[in-house]
């Protein structure tokens, strides 16, 4: 399931059904401002995430390009890691030329569930 999407694109069925997973609540609300997660969260986050058979996470890099990128990006990455994904590299999205510049707006990260991985 798509963890962060338009809503106009989603169905509110799946919209609800995504909410009802903590992993997938709590990484919303660590892309916002005042984000901020409790140890209790972030341990029903890390049961939720056991039972979804997720493997990667795709964190697209240039979405947020007001409000302090980078607080949101560093939030983002910081849930991530703590329940076990680690950053593998980065990709760009589309297609490109061999050796060419990846176009703006579509580099993205790469996270792998590693759980019980130094990070």
């Amino acid at each position: 399931p798509r963890a962060i999407a338009y809503e106009a694109w989603v169905p509110k069925t799946a919209i609800k059904g995504i909410a009802s997973h903590a992993f997938y609540r709590f990484l919303y609300v660590k892309e916002l401002p005042a984000g901020d997660v409790s140890a209790r969260q972030m341990a029903l986050a890390r049961a939720d995430l056991r039972t979804l058979h997720v493997g990667w996470v795709i964190e697209w890099r240039n979405v947020w390009t007001q409000h302090h990128p980078w607080a949101r990006y560093k939030r983002v990455t910081n849930y991530l890691e703590a329940l076990g994904f680690r950053h593998t590299g980065s990709a760009c999205a589309i297609n490109t030329v061999a050796g060419a510049k990846c176009p703006g707006g579509f580099r993205v990260w790469l996270f792998q569930y590693q759980p019980g991985k130094p990070g």
